[in-house]
């Protein structure tokens, strides 16, 4: 299902440089291991709102993260931002 191929890439994404939180090569966009977490609960089928709940966050707060993860990766929503960063870590 998409779930689980989107499942697999945040899984992907959570093996890179997870000893500092980042991914630091220069063409991969740097998520925050909380925007990493988020994204990962999004993948696996979560709401946004249950994806609060799960990490004693405002539903608001998680909006926000998802904004700047686009934002950042020039992606147009949030399946975009998968996209894009799964092409770089493959790229990379």
């Amino acid at each position: 299902s998409m779930w689980q191929s989107l499942a697999q890439l945040y899984s992907m994404i959570g093996r890179q440089k997870e000893d500092s939180g980042t991914m630091t090569d220069s063409t991969t966009p740097t998520i925050s291991p909380r925007q990493r977490e988020m994204l990962t609960l999004l993948a696996e089928g979560l709401s946004q709102k249950e994806v609060a709940k799960m990490l004693g966050i405002r539903p608001r707060t998680v909006r926000l993260h998802l904004e700047a993860v686009r934002n950042h990766t020039g992606a147009l929503n949030t399946i975009h931002a998968i996209v894009i960063l799964r092409h770089t870590i493959l790229s990379s």
